[in-house]
């Protein structure tokens, strides 16, 4: 296994108030994983790649700065990131995608360039 994709929500981590990044899957709104020790243990373990699976705006928005602040550790590591969230509707989508096109791609340019 070279790459480990995560899915990154707005949500509780268990025992604790207040909504931060989480590692959950919708429709999952809690977790024992915040997006900070995920990404902490990424970086200390330095082997895989990583895919950041975003399902809303407020966790891209709040996690970009952390993976932007990481750019240089990531590169001596040799590690890559993808940032990824729906943002285009695919075939027999009924609900509209949870990012906007335009929002993703100016938080990504804003954070990731």
């Amino acid at each position: 296994v070279t790459a480990i994709e995560a899915d990154i929500l707005m949500g509780t981590i268990e025992s604790e108030h207040g909504e931060v990044p989480i590692m959950a899957h919708p429709p999952c709104r809690t977790s024992d994983l915040s997006f900070e020790d995920f990404w902490q243990r990424c970086l200390a373990e330095a082997r895989h790649h990583l895919k950041l699976d975003f399902k809303d705006l407020r966790s891209l928005q709040l996690c970009l700065p952390t993976v932007q602040a990481s750019k240089c550790r990531l590169a001596a590591q040799g590690q890559g990131v993808w940032i990824n969230a729906d943002i285009l509707p695919g075939p027999n989508r009924r609900e509209p995608c949870p990012i906007q096109a335009e929002d993703f791609m100016m938080a990504v340019k804003q954070w990731a360039p």
